[in-house]
Formats: structure tokens, sequence, C-alpha cells
């Protein structure tokens, strides 16, 4: 069994679900005015976005619940899952894993984050279109990443050499 270590940043993600928003926002206002101002996510949107991280979290350890060791400095066996300021977390997975595949996971995991966020804020600005896509393609992402989780290695068969 090997440890693998998943670490994503919140701040990387709120800054590029604030990007992502501004974009969405701005290519929305020739049919909605006031779609910019609606769908930005400001610095006072940060405190309604942090339930939304709490949310996504929660969703991610119920996905890595087989495998977790550690969440954010928490044992696995306790019931107190402290929220930092990133998600960390610790899995404990066969020697057969394939390690090539964490950052992918990571990134997935990253993505996941996003969209799962864009589209639960989009719902609660009133642009449940897109709000739809993005929450769906929430659910691609973490069925990406169970799909590495249970990828295993297939064992190398060494031959023996004959003289």
């Amino acid at each position: 069994m090997q440890d693998v270590r998943i670490d994503i940043n919140k701040t990387n993600v709120y800054n590029e679900v604030s990007k992502t928003s501004a974009y969405i926002g701005s290519k929305l206002m020739h049919v909605d005015a006031g779609s910019y101002s609606r769908l930005f996510v400001t610095d006072e949107d940060y405190l309604m976005l942090e339930r939304f991280w709490c949310e996504a979290c929660n969703v991610v350890t119920d996905l890595l619940k087989p495998f977790i060791v550690d969440v954010n400095g928490t044992h696995a066996m306790s019931n107190s899952l402290q929220i930092g300021d990133n998600y960390i977390v610790t899995l404990l997975l066969p020697d057969n894993y394939d390690n090539t595949l964490t950052s992918s996971i990571e990134n997935s995991l990253h993505n996941f984050f996003v969209s799962a966020i864009i589209g639960k804020w989009f719902r609660l600005a009133a642009n449940k279109e897109e709000s739809e896509t993005y929450l769906t393609e929430a659910g691609k992402m973490l069925e990406n990443v169970r799909r590495m989780l249970y990828h295993r290695r297939k064992p190398i068969r060494i031959r023996p050499t004959t003289n």
C-alpha cells in the first residue's frame, strides 16, 4: 500500500471561479444588461462561496472515503472534519495504483471544485441554464476521478533470459 497526497488550493479555486463568472457575465451582457453585475463574484460574495466550498469538500470526501487516511490533518476515523484553507487529503492506495494518475486526479478535483461552486453560484444568481451545465460538468469530473482511483497498473512479467 502507498500514501498519495492530494492538495486542492482554495485560493486558486476561488480565483478561477471569479475569472469564469466575470467572463460568462460579460458574454451574456448582450442578452441581459445586468448579467455581469449579477454573475461576477465580488469579494463580498466569498462568504457565500465558502458554503459551496464546504459542500464540495463533503462530496469529494464521500467519493474518496474508501481510501482516506487523513483529511486536512484530521484522522479519517475522527467525526470532526475541519475545513481549512485548502482541501488536503491523504489516500491509502494499493501498490498497483498508477502514480502517473495523481496529477490528473488533482487537476480533475480542482476542476470539480470550480465547476461545482460556479454551478451553485449561478443557480443562486438566477442563471439556471448555465448552472445546470456547470453542475453536470462537475459530476463528470467526479466520475473521472473515480475511474482513475480504481484503475490499476498491469503487472509486468519478467521473462527469464536464455543463454
